[in-house]
């Protein structure tokens, strides 16, 4: 099967030194692949510069610089995700948030004015609610700021009351399908019976009309895509346990955990009309894999994790070809 996609991969954010490479290598016409920066808001001095020059690039190009990666709170899995109540299993402690985890509101806010789209980190449920309000009190009295097609990476524990917002405000959840089958072991124990139910959330947060993406959170998880899919679309670990997975309910269809990094990617990079899918007039970024995860994950989603790149084309050259 060949796939055309554009998922922009985050981790903490691009430095000065790691930005510098990436523009030598676009100037001589070097870099391999299309790379959609994302800048890290810790660096705040690094954001003013951009502040003033404002977002570079388009889908077109093999660098763009529109984007900003900002951390509200912690991990779950160290108890450092914000919670609107106790932690179940460490009553009194609810995480860490906003500045006391380094997020600089003005410098966030700021990009966001200037035509930037922040990705910002929000695990828990708490979290995501502050930087829910933290958006869109930006996003309300700006119109510039309301274009920018905001995320919030992981949206990991979200408070009922709180997923019709990313619909609402046009903000994206970019998730991580791994991510549930590898915290599948302790999340429950984290936040109990109850909150649960808004963790790893897909299916409901896409019944609710948001926004989705999937990526692999490298290098925080095993980036490979068939992981993905089948991760995606089993609720499942790599042994296939649990056996009809791991609160199914929250299962996405194949096709749609394609889109989740193919099509739906393409429209968190700006990029919907030149790629994420393979049309006439369309960049020719192209994926070939041995296997049809659309059939294959209807009918054998396990073999998935067999599957492998066959080819890799990018801007009409071939960059990888296997076996």
């Amino acid at each position: 099967m060949a796939r055309s996609g554009y998922t922009a991969v985050h981790d903490a954010g691009v430095d000065r030194a790691m930005l510098a490479g990436y523009q030598a290598l676009a100037a001589k016409q070097q870099l391999p692949i299309r790379v959609y920066v994302m800048l890290s808001a810790r660096d705040p001095e690094l954001c003013r510069e951009w502040e003033r020059k404002g977002p570079q690039g388009t889908a077109s190009d093999m660098l763009i610089v529109r984007s900003v990666k900002a951390y509200y709170d912690g991990a779950l899995g160290s108890r450092g995700a914000r919670l609107l109540a106790d932690y179940s299993d460490m009553p009194g402690h609810r995480g860490v948030s906003g500045a006391g985890y380094g997020f600089d509101k003005d410098v966030v806010a700021a990009m966001m004015r200037a035509g930037f789209q922040v990705g910002v980190h929000a695990i828990g449920d708490a979290g995501n609610r502050e930087s829910l309000d933290f958006l869109e009190g930006i996003m309300k009295d700006d119109a510039r700021a309301r274009d920018g097609r905001h995320r919030i990476e992981h949206a990991q524990v979200v408070s009922p009351q709180d997923i019709p917002r990313f619909a609402a405000m046009n903000v994206i959840a970019s998730m991580e399908p791994p991510h549930a089958v590898e915290d599948k072991g302790w999340a429950e124990a984290r936040v109990g019976a109850e909150r649960i139910k808004g963790a790893y959330a897909w299916r409901t947060l896409r019944k609710a009309g948001a926004r989705l993406i999937f990526n692999s959170d490298l290098t925080g998880s095993d980036h490979n895509v068939f992981y993905g899919l089948h991760s995606a679309i089993t609720r499942q670990d790599k042994t296939g346990q649990p056996a009809g997975g791991w609160y199914p309910e929250e299962r996405m269809m194949p096709e749609e955990a394609v889109r989740g990094y193919s099509t739906w990617a393409a429209y968190a990079g700006f990029g919907e009309a030149e790629t994420g899918q393979i049309a006439a007039g369309r960049l020719a970024d192209l994926t070939a894999l041995s296997v049809d995860p659309l059939t294959l994950g209807a009918s054998r989603p396990a073999a998935l994790l067999d599957g492998t790149v066959r080819l890799t084309v990018v801007h009409g050259a071939v960059r990888f070809s296997g076996q």
